[in-house]
């Protein structure tokens, strides 16, 4: 959105599709000369990657959406992320281009997410990337349990601090395939990227 511009989005499932289809329809319009000119409808056809507590997470195009589930209040902040169960992980390296290693002073933060993911019990754990520069991403992986197979969820909230104060993202969620459970930790991949949650320090 701009000062005269913008864009309108409409989101449309297809009924009785298998997959659910999903489809994206647009529309930019502004203001010249006082008055209002559109451009054309486009369409682009979606995939629908989760259904979750948090939401609806599609992808069209190139873009991921997330429709969440529920809405603040006008003027009210964003939700953030859950507390996680087992702690907070501040530490986070890469192990080659593709896998990321969380890791921490608290062996127990970890051992906790490890035998949960052992048992397929919930639980989660989070870790807090800020690279500077007033800016950073928080994250919250969680193991959640009563499913046939186990299920890791990635949740995902952006933060920083600008000339008008703290702000904070709408948290994203991005659905998980947990690879192995090993002495080593737990490996689980999330959007095309390996993390590790290593058993111990």
């Amino acid at each position: 959105m701009g000062t005269d511009s913008g864009a309108k989005y409409v989101f449309v499932i297809g009924s009785g599709g298998r997959p659910c289809q999903v489809t994206e329809l647009s529309q930019d319009y502004g203001y010249t000369g006082g008055r209002l000119s559109t451009g054309p409808i486009i369409s682009v056809s979606c995939h629908r990657t989760a259904v979750t507590g948090n939401g609806v997470m599609l992808g069209c195009g190139r873009l991921d959406v997330l429709i969440p589930a529920t809405v603040a209040a006008p003027g009210a902040r964003p939700a953030g992320l859950p507390p996680p169960s087992c702690g907070e992980q501040v530490f986070a390296s890469h192990v080659d281009s593709s896998t990321r290693a969380l890791s921490g002073t608290d062996w127990r933060v970890l051992a906790c997410f490890s035998r949960a993911a052992r048992g397929c019990r919930s639980a989660s754990i989070g870790i807090t990337v800020s690279p500077g520069h007033g800016a950073g991403t928080g994250y919250v992986f969680r193991i959640e349990a009563g499913r046939a197979a186990c299920h890791v969820t990635e949740l995902r909230q952006d933060w920083g601090m600008n000339g008008a104060g703290w702000w904070s993202g709408v948290v994203t969620s991005v659905s998980c395939r947990l690879a192995t459970v090993t002495s080593r930790g737990v490996w689980f991949r999330c959007a095309g990227q390996d993390v590790l949650v290593p058993g111990h320090v």
